[in-house]
């Protein structure tokens, strides 16, 4: 169920996160290798622990940090279909 324009989606909130004020700046990647960030789309994701089969997340953010716990990578697994079935790009980029 994935299309291009997921991945759309995850180019206009890199717009949004910059026009946040942060001091930092996201820029978008065509090389998994070059990001420090990796985006990854799942069919569906399990529920939470502890929760029922009808509850679901669609999303979760893994990462590392250095020696002083800055994080310095991180993944971000988005799926594109929850408990009731699949989710429309809006829900996906909010």
């Amino acid at each position: 169920g994935w299309t291009p324009e997921h991945r759309s989606v995850v180019r206009g909130a890199l717009g949004t996160w910059n026009s946040a004020g942060l001091p930092l700046r996201f820029v978008a990647a065509d090389d998994p290798a070059a990001a420090d960030i990796r985006v990854h789309w799942a069919a569906r994701l399990p529920p939470p622990a502890g929760a029922g089969p009808d509850e679901s997340r669609i999303g979760e953010t893994g990462f590392t940090t250095d020696e002083r716990g800055w994080i310095h990578a991180a993944t971000i697994t988005i799926a594109i279909a929850d408990a009731r079935g699949p989710l429309d790009v809006y829900t996906v980029q909010n």
